[in-house]
């Protein structure tokens, strides 16, 4: 999966991809002392759908997104988005939750 430019969007259609895109903003972080990592964690309501997979933040990248994709219809999907200083993200701190609907 990847994500193709568009609109920003709140519904979207189960079995198809789901992007979370995020920018990162470099005044705040110095990844050349202090490793860092995001997370991103996809709900069907309370349940996760997908397990952790952080992706390391690398020198000079301010961008990345994740994607997931919905079997089931959802009224309650959301993205919760941690900045991480441990590759486990076992560390995590929310920065961002975005809320969605997934349909049939």
């Amino acid at each position: 999966m990847q994500p193709e430019p568009g609109s920003v969007a709140t519904t979207f259609k189960v079995n198809k991809p789901i992007y979370v895109t995020f920018k990162l903003d470099p005044n705040k972080y110095d990844i050349a002392t202090t490793p860092a990592w995001v997370n991103v964690r996809f709900y069907r309501g309370s349940d996760s759908i997908l397990k952790d997979d952080p992706l390391q933040v690398k020198t000079r990248v301010t961008v990345g997104y994740f994607g997931a994709r919905y079997y089931l219809p959802t009224q309650d999907g959301a993205a919760e988005i941690y900045w991480c200083h441990t590759s486990t993200c076992s560390d995590g701190k929310l920065a961002q939750v975005v809320h969605f609907t997934v349909t049939a």
